[in-house]
């Protein structure tokens, strides 16, 4: 649950002057970038450029994608 503080100024601006969240009840999902709809055990997120979103995926197959292990 979140708690808004806020007044307008001589404006008429909407000033929010304090907003408090409980963090222990915030998900990935939550925030306005990430679709977590496609989530399941093993998924990672990847960014998708076309949706500007970051995307839930159990498989990476975007010829973008490169994976550097390191060296050894």
């Amino acid at each position: 649950m979140a708690n808004i503080k806020a007044k307008l100024t001589p404006q008429q601006n909407f000033l929010v002057t304090n907003y408090q969240i409980n963090a222990a009840t915030i998900r990935l999902g939550d925030l306005f970038d990430v679709d977590g709809t496609g989530q399941t055990d093993g998924a990672i997120i990847v960014y998708n450029g076309t949706s500007t979103k970051w995307e839930a995926s159990t498989e990476l197959d975007n010829i973008n994608t490169i994976i550097n292990g390191g060296n050894f």
